[in-house]
């Protein structure tokens, strides 16, 4: 793969980033293939990607954080898409339950700004509709070091406007919190 390859030929890189919707299993229910991966990834190289977690019947859209076949930390979408992760309350009948989400809606995470810490550095990962959606997401940033993971699959956008709409607010947020934010995306 192309990821090994680069490894390789540069012993750099220390940080893999996924997008959103990257593997689209429960990752804390397969562990195996975490270790299946550093099986070819060197152990001190961080992965950052978005999977499902599920814990006590509930299922999230998360950001996990990995190194050295482990799960170090991980943090759950705060705010699930409207009508394609979640069915909001007023319209939640089966019908249209079924019809959006398949019966399956994703649950919402409850810690707002969560870091990942990586030696010196602290990432503040967000995963797609958490940057227009999230309310808090410009409250002051407690590290002067701050990076934002935007984790995007706008692949299903098929409207140019709403690709750059999203761009543009993910620029807003950059420049309000005072912070670089890295955009992983899957096109």
């Amino acid at each position: 793969s192309k990821i090994i390859e680069s490894l390789r030929y540069n012993k750099k890189i220390k940080i893999i980033i996924f997008p959103e919707s990257s593997f689209r299993y429960s990752l804390n229910l397969n562990k195996y293939i975490i270790n299946w991966w550093y099986q070819a990834i060197p152990k001190d190289v961080y992965i950052l990607i978005c999977a499902f977690r599920e814990e006590n019947n509930f299922k999230f859209n998360t950001m996990y954080l990995l190194q050295d076949s482990k799960i170090i930390d991980f943090y759950d979408k705060t705010c699930p898409m409207v009508f394609t992760e979640k069915v909001p309350k007023i319209f939640n009948f089966s019908f249209i339950n079924n019809l959006f989400t398949k019966g399956k809606n994703l649950s919402s995470g409850n810690i707002l700004n969560k870091n990942f810490k990586l030696n010196n550095l602290y990432i503040t990962p967000k995963i797609c509709s958490d940057f227009y959606l999230d309310r808090y997401i410009f409250k002051d940033i407690k590290y002067n070091n701050k990076v934002i993971i935007a984790a995007l699959n706008i692949s299903w956008f098929d409207v140019k406007y709403m690709k750059k709409l999203n761009y543009l607010c993910i620029k807003l947020s950059s420049l309000c919190t005072n912070s670089e934010v890295i955009i992983s995306d899957k096109v």
